[in-house]
């Protein structure tokens, strides 16, 4: 019997390592692989189309407070069809141009629903948080943008009970 002792200690977690291995030999099986691996390249503003009223999208964009780059990831996003993502570090924006990217995206005629993955959940939760105060709706008028808060029921958080802060 030896009397050395051994100590273990966990340094890392391979569970991020795992899935990522999974989903790089996974992809070629999935709808969206195409729009992952082979992105449009970038398009100038002036040459989107965008279903959302000209008017209606530069005052929303002028109310929205975002700089020139995220102003053209909005309107990126708003215009045709695909797989859109949205990144960077903290504090960058992220939250706010995604917030004005649902609401353009709610401007559009016969809109529908729009579906909001992130890779945290705490990130699910700040989105969730946010768009219960409201997103930019056309008011009465036709003219000017308002905030409307989403009737009860409309908003769905979808995450497993205990990782899901309270809203």
């Amino acid at each position: 019997c030896s009397s050395r002792r051994f100590v273990a200690r966990k340094i890392g977690n391979v569970s991020t390592a795992l899935r990522e291995w999974i989903a790089l030999h996974t992809v070629g099986h999935i709808p969206l692989a195409a729009s992952l691996l082979r992105p449009r390249r970038h398009i100038a503003p002036a040459q989107l189309e965008c279903t959302v009223p000209r008017a209606t999208m530069q005052r929303l964009l002028a109310q929205s407070g975002l700089n020139a780059s995220q102003q053209d990831a909005v309107l990126f996003s708003v215009s045709g069809d695909g797989f859109r993502l949205v990144q960077g570090p903290p504090g960058t924006g992220k939250t706010q141009t995604v917030m004005t990217i649902i609401s353009a995206l709610l401007l559009e005629p016969g809109s529908g629903t729009v579906l909001v993955c992130a890779p945290s959940n705490a990130a699910v939760d700040e989105l969730a948080t946010r768009l219960l105060r409201g997103v930019w709706t056309v008011g009465m008028d036709g003219i000017t943008l308002e905030q409307r808060r989403f009737a009860p029921g409309k908003l769905l958080r979808i995450g497993v009970t205990e990782n899901c802060s309270p809203l």
